[in-house]
């Protein structure tokens, strides 16, 4: 089951002088019910005009979406109740104590004052819930964002870019809750330009290249739709083997105690066999990993933020 669907969104913003700007260019996504869904892509690359859209703040100039089943655009307020979100930074009041910000949002919402240790406790902030606000890190504010988005125990919970701004101790506790949530069943979607933290928080992404879904699905599995870089092979005599490999017209370096050869999976066989007929016999082959940093960058031309 998808907890979000989109069909062909598109959404163009038109400029003051004429013309548009085409902020979504007809993209297609699944998400999964369960776990933590990593939304990722360069900035500008449309990821929070689309978290903007399947809220309801903004309205998509063409496609289809589904938020729980439900469509934003006409019927958000049937699964509102089961969502909770944070749009860029969370807007707390800086004077008041955590509790006691969260007192006023659960008035509003009409939500039991229980609901409100539970959350405490949920994001590490029951020790400090008596703290004005204003003497939070970083990191804290954004967990209590957290707290605030989870009052209603949503099934669903869209953040964008929830470690953007954070000092590493503040990405690392903002990754371990959201990977405890995911664990616990709901589903988290998060945006993000960051590459490490997708790749250690999520177990599902979609990768965004102007507009559009270029790479979609688990984690592993777009890994591994990708080519390997190469060959990775191990033998007693690293200088010989390089210089038999390079006679053979094959391209190759002695990197980390190995032999990183330039050719795909495949050739592993040639490769063997060119190295034993020159009696020098592999120890170990493996093709290289392609990580996420590799795939971001074919896929989408862009560096790493």
């Amino acid at each position: 089951m998808s907890v979000i669907e989109v069909r062909g969104l598109r959404k163009d913003y038109r400029r003051l002088r004429g013309g548009k700007t085409v902020a979504l260019s007809g993209l297609d996504l699944d998400v999964p019910a369960g776990g933590v869904y990593g939304f990722l892509g360069p900035n500008g690359s449309g990821k929070t005009t689309t978290v903007r859209c399947l809220l309801g703040l903004i309205s998509p100039t063409g496609g289809e979406m589904r938020l729980l089943g439900a469509d934003p655009r006409s019927d958000l307020r049937k699964v509102i109740a089961r969502v909770g979100a944070i749009v860029e930074t969370p807007a707390m009041f800086p004077g008041f104590s955590a509790r006691r910000n969260l007192e006023i949002l659960a008035r509003i919402e009409d939500i039991e004052k229980t609901r409100i240790d539970e959350v405490l406790e949920t994001v590490d902030l029951r020790d400090r819930a008596k703290d004005r606000v204003k003497n939070y890190s970083l990191g804290m504010k954004q967990r209590l964002g957290i707290a605030a988005a989870l009052l209603k125990d949503p099934e669903l919970l869209i953040l964008d870019e929830p470690a953007n701004g954070l000092d590493p101790a503040g990405i690392k506790e903002v990754r371990e809750l959201l990977r405890r949530l995911g664990g616990e069943g709901k589903t988290v979607f998060i945006s993000s330009h960051i590459l490490s933290e997708v790749r250690q928080t999520c177990d599902h992404v979609a990768i965004l290249a102007r507009g559009r879904c270029v790479a979609e699905g688990a984690v592993a599995d777009v890994l591994s739709s990708q080519r390997a870089a190469g060959i990775t092979a191990r033998v007693g005599d690293l200088p010989a083997a390089l210089t038999t490999l390079e006679g053979a017209g094959i391209e190759a370096r002695i990197e980390d105690d190995a032999l990183k050869v330039a050719l795909p999976p495949l050739e592993g066989a040639r490769v063997t066999k060119i190295l034993a007929d020159a009696g020098l016999y592999v120890s170990e082959l493996r093709p290289d990993e392609v990580d996420l940093e590799t795939v971001f960058l074919e896929l989408t031309g862009e560096p790493e933020s």
